[in-house]
């Protein structure tokens, strides 16, 4: 039977190292598939910018999680390399800035489909452009990670190294003995004790990291709201008007052209993106219990908490569970498009059919409703 500390190393092997490794490729390949096909797109639309950003981010997440998690759990010996010590107070922040940005283009591209569907008429009156969102996005996501980049940097420490080497006059004495150490042993006056120094590039936390305000301030307390249930609310709300519109003008279409409807394929989208929002629930939600956890323990010092082994295993899962999150958005949003449009110039053509704009409208109570939805957005 498995000890627990055994048990630990398995769980976290699977799950942060070879789980972890295994969607992150996923991903990488998929929002590199994205970058390029929406780079390539002739007909440049909001959509397909926020897109093709979110790729940009989520690509950045996923990198940076495998060389934070994912290389270290498969192969322990690169934190003994210099190279990755330094890298390490770079990778951690530049993760962070990926996981927010690649929230919050969550975020936008639910307002962009929002306004498209719900508000059509502002959407059409005001001329906004991607911009309008990237850029508000970007420099968030870089402002307010800015403190992550001085939370660890790396020093120099020199250990003191001891090793017993045995006198080469006593290892010739036993080579020429026939079966050599059957029922031999070595005197200990044979044995020399040797020391040597040794330096070692660590990574260690600043003084910033192991202040209490700031631990419980801005990585607990602000985190929890801005990267975690300000988004969640935001998303759940808007994709629940989005599917309730979309019922709504599905409801106006007369029977007959319901199977030829875009407004009914676009009921099908928003159900989509109900999917989208409960990935991110789950995906999301995990990664917050550690932390709820360590503000909880706020009263006890640093050297007193005890992290239980329910934690650490909660803590490798939610490691895994955002790296999903961001390789499966394309493909998520892949669904909402798998006409095949997006694909245009990979795939031979005619293999799909093309896509028609419809016009429908819907009056009631004497309010008329008229929407264009297109196939490309």
């Amino acid at each position: 039977m498995k000890s627990e500390g055994e048990f630990h190393e398995l769980f976290q092997h699977l799950v942060e190292g070879v789980l972890l490794v295994m969607f992150g490729v996923i991903g990488c390949v998929g929002n590199l598939m994205c970058i390029i096909i929406f780079s390539q797109k002739i007909a440049q639309k909001s959509f397909h910018h926020l897109m093709l950003v979110l790729a940009i981010f989520d690509l950045l997440y996923i990198l940076m999680g495998i060389m934070l998690f994912g290389l270290p759990t498969l192969y322990p010996d690169v934190r003994k390399l210099a190279w990755y010590a330094y890298l390490v107070p770079v990778m951690l922040p530049m993760a962070q800035v990926g996981l927010t940005g690649s929230i919050y283009l969550t975020v936008a591209i639910s307002i962009e489909r929002y306004t498209t569907v719900v508000h059509p008429f502002f959407k059409l009156s005001h001329s906004w452009s991607s911009c309008n969102y990237i850029l508000p996005v970007s420099a968030f996501s870089i402002i307010y990670n800015i403190p992550k980049f001085f939370e660890l940097t790396t020093k120099t420490r020199t250990f003191t190294e001891y090793s017993n080497f045995t006198r080469p006059s006593m290892i010739s004495n036993l080579t020429e003995v026939d079966g050599v150490g059957e029922g031999q042993t070595l005197n200990t006056s044979d044995m020399q004790n040797i020391s040597a120094e040794v330096q070692m590039i660590a990574v260690v936390a600043t003084s910033l990291r192991q202040n209490t305000y700031y631990v419980q301030v801005y990585l607990i307390y602000m985190n929890l709201f801005l990267n975690g249930l300000i988004p969640l609310v935001a998303l759940v709300i808007l994709n629940t008007l989005v599917y309730l519109r979309l019922r709504f003008f599905s409801q106006c279409v007369e029977p007959s052209m319901r199977n030829q409807s875009v407004q009914l394929r676009e009921v099908m989208l928003a159900k989509v993106s109900c999917l989208i929002v409960a990935v991110f629930i789950v995906c999301h939600s995990v990664r917050w219990i550690p932390n709820i956890f360590e503000l909880q323990q706020g009263a006890a010092s640093k050297e007193d908490l005890v992290w239980p082994p329910w934690v650490q295993y909660t803590t490798h899962l939610s490691h895994l569970l955002t790296v999903i999150n961001s390789s499966v958005n394309f493909y998520i949003y892949f669904l909402k498009h798998r006409k095949g449009h997006i694909f245009k110039g990979f795939i031979p053509k005619g293999w799909f059919s093309p896509v028609r704009e419809v016009d429908t409208s819907c009056s009631q109570k004497g309010d008329t409703i008229l929407i264009r939805l297109s196939s490309n957005k």
